[in-house]
């Protein structure tokens, strides 16, 4: 696995584009017209996935709610000829800026057309090398803010629709309400200061929950590991940094029991990613400022069960760039800087590409590996099983009353 590969490309994705020229356009997009509700489904690729329409072509987007604006690539945007409307500063975690360009074009999904629809024009091939196929780009909130949208993960199901009523009647589930600014879904973190802390529901984050420095300074967190990360993205070449991993406190957000759920945190942003909104089926009104959400009976991750590994994926042997503490790979001695030469047997040199893509991809969630490894200059096996590096006590009962 290329450990968190697009970490500097969410400092894009998770909605940090400073205001500037040309946002206004960015920002928003016209709705379709009188009532409508189109049901989407989604591929899970590292991220979900939608298929849209731009001038005809259809283009693969990463469905991401934490997103303030909408984004394609250079190539898609020059080869449709469309016309620019401004700039937008970007900001990476370097805190480097760079103005990108902004252009417009009408977006159909799924029969329903949002007109004049700003997107920011920036590269996106390390999304498409995450997610193992191409990707034109995103959908962010400038779109979906003009819509009632709920997003079923686990039933791989997007719906959007110009009001509540239009969308299928569900019984139970809880509703939240949604804290400024109203143009992301975010729920208040468990922070307090002179500046107010939010946490965004974010589909374009893959992980559980992140917390930033500030709101992991006051939560009451009994063990935690330091781990290295491989981080690139927009701007400069792939840097390690160290992250704090721990399991969630018994600290609720927005009401929501989240004990033992494993959670990262440091420099970057507050979220709900994808292991938790798997969970529940989110249904977001931002006329109303109003979350809701059902549990799918998809169980919440706790307690980092894991392999322990992560790798630079880029050659046909694989440099290990990452060995979590307490881990299966920390216990079985490996280090960073080892090579892999080989998984479950088979030589990665002996693989396309693209399967030594999927693998490198989708090797995080495998409960077992064998690895054929080069340690301090010896060859040898070593096999990982899958396995927990916090103890968290069993919750009982459901996520969320059904």
């Amino acid at each position: 696995m290329r450990s968190l590969l697009p970490l500097g490309l969410l400092f894009l994705i998770t909605g940090c584009i400073a205001r500037g020229p040309g946002v206004a356009a960015a920002q928003y997009a016209a709705p379709p017209t009188g009532d409508y509700a189109v049901d989407l489904p989604l591929e899970r690729s590292h991220w979900i996935v939608a298929e849209a329409s731009i001038a005809g072509r259809t283009v693969r987007l990463v469905v991401d709610t934490g997103a303030a604006n909408s984004l394609l690539s250079p190539a898609l945007a020059r080869s449709l000829a469309l016309p620019q409307v401004g700039t937008v500063p970007v900001v990476d975690f370097e805190n480097r800026r760079k103005q990108l360009p902004v252009v417009t074009a009408g977006l159909t999904l799924g029969g329903a057309l949002f007109r004049d629809v700003g997107f920011v024009v920036a590269d996106t091939t390390e999304l498409s090398a995450a997610a193992c196929q191409p990707i034109d780009g995103l959908l962010g909130q400038n779109v979906l803010y003009q819509t009632t949208y709920e997003i079923d993960i686990h039933g791989l199901r997007l719906r959007l629709a110009s009001g509540p009523e239009q969308l299928p009647p569900r019984e139970g589930g809880q509703q939240l309400r949604l804290a400024p600014p109203s143009y992301l879904a975010h729920l208040r973190a468990p922070a307090r200061g002179l500046m107010p802390r939010f946490m965004t529901i974010d589909t374009g984050s893959p992980y559980a929950l992140t917390a930033e420095d500030a709101v992991m300074r006051v939560l009451p967190i009994a063990d935690s590991v330091r781990a290295p990360t491989m981080m690139s993205g927009l701007h400069g070449k792939a840097r390690v940094r160290e992250e704090t991993l721990f399991a969630w406190p018994d600290v609720p957000v927005g009401g929501l029991d989240l004990r033992g759920v494993d959670a990262k945190g440091g420099r970057g942003s507050t979220t709900l990613g994808l292991q938790v909104l798997d969970s529940y089926v989110v249904r977001v009104d931002p006329r109303r400022f109003t979350l809701q959400l059902w549990p799918t009976g998809a169980p919440l991750p706790r307690g980092h069960a894991v392999l322990g590994l992560g790798f630079d994926v880029a050659d046909k042997s694989w440099s290990v760039t990452r060995v979590v503490p307490r881990s299966p790979a920390e216990r079985a001695g490996l280090a960073i800087g080892d090579v892999v030469l080989a998984i479950d047997g088979v030589a990665l040199a002996d693989m396309s590409a693209q399967d030594r893509c999927l693998l490198g991809r989708d090797f995080a969630a495998r409960p077992q590996v064998r690895l054929t490894v080069v340690h301090a200059g010896q060859s040898r096996e070593v096999e990982l099983v899958r396995a927990p590096i916090f103890q968290v006590a069993a919750l009982a009962g459901p996520p969320l009353p059904a």
